[in-house]
């Protein structure tokens, strides 16, 4: 996932020297983008889990 980010971090700041990205470079960033927004997805997903499944555990005890 941070590999992901990373990417996406990289290229909008190599986007910000060169004005015109070339479209293999664009696409590089847009799916970069979109594959680290669906593993925040995955990531706040397990997170809401792993909490409900604390507060179950915690109520059980």
């Amino acid at each position: 996932m941070l590999n992901c980010i990373g990417e996406a971090e990289a290229m909008k700041e190599w986007a910000k020297i060169a004005i015109d990205l070339p479209d293999e470079m664009r696409n590089r960033y847009r799916l970069a983008r979109e594959k680290s927004a669906i593993l925040l997805g995955k990531l706040s997903t397990f997170e809401s889990l792993l909490e409900h499944y604390q507060g179950e555990t915690h109520r059980a005890t």
